[in-house]
């Protein structure tokens, strides 16, 4: 005996199938709200403004460091920002789609050891010590592009 199921019976099946699966994919999914990190004030002062890093003109790269003014130390400073230039010069060689090998690593450490200068910012916010590492070199851009090759 075959049970045969009335053409009713089968669209209201499809139409409650098609509604479960409406209103479970037209859910809105909230997300919490994020809070500021870094309050814009911080007591009656406004928050300390950082100054821009990476290529700042054809000239010139520069990293930004931050640190605690009672750990500040020139010779670790500097040692931090020769790591820090090294690995930003790398990353951005590696966006534009150049290789990255042991022979351009030692032409970036060459020319940071004859051209980089730790400087300190103007923007040094209470208990923190801002200092930046400048990188000058006449078409310092190009001569970074050019020490790679294209992957």
């Amino acid at each position: 005996m075959t049970a045969h199921r009335s053409p009713v019976a089968a669209a209201a099946l499809l139409l409650l199938a098609g509604t479960c699966l409406v209103m479970h994919c037209a859910r809105e999914v909230k997300k919490p709200a994020q809070p500021d990190i870094c309050a814009p004030v911080i007591g009656d002062r406004p928050r300390v403004a950082f100054e821009s890093e990476g290529f700042i003109s054809a000239d010139l790269y520069r990293v930004v460091i931050v640190e605690p003014e009672s750990v500040f130390d020139a010779a670790n400073a500097t040692k931090t920002a020769r790591m820090r230039a090294l690995s930003s010069l790398q990353k951005y060689l590696q966006s534009r789609g150049m290789v990255v090998d042991r022979n351009v690593t030692a032409r970036l450490h060459a020319l940071i050891d004859e051209s980089g200068r730790l400087g300190e910012s103007t923007a040094n916010g209470r208990n923190r010590c801002v200092y930046y590492f400048d990188i000058t070199r006449p078409r310092l851009e190009d001569y970074v592009l050019s020490i790679s090759r294209r992957r």
